[in-house]
């Protein structure tokens, strides 16, 4: 039972199996059979998945380098005000 609704679908090891799926790691794609078709399918790179489903599509890593060394100035400065109390 999946509590998170995020995900579109999720193929299940049953599933796999009926469809005599294989995983192609070199090839980057998930191979299966339907009747004597054999077909595959390429796995979708991180980067054009939204970050809402795991992905990071749409981040920004110039933003978020910018905020961290923002929060570590803040925190170094809370951190040095306290020492002075």
């Amino acid at each position: 039972v999946m509590e998170d609704d995020s995900v579109g679908f999720l193929l299940g090891l049953d599933m796999l199996k009926r469809h005599m799926c294989s995983i192609d790691l070199e090839k980057h794609c998930l191979r299966f059979r339907i009747d004597s078709t054999s077909m595959s399918t390429p796995f979708l790179h991180e980067k054009d998945l939204p970050e809402s489903k795991g992905g990071t599509k749409g981040f920004d890593s110039q933003l978020a380098n910018q905020q961290f060394m923002e929060y570590q100035e803040q925190a170094a400065a809370a951190a040095a005000a306290a020492t002075n109390t």
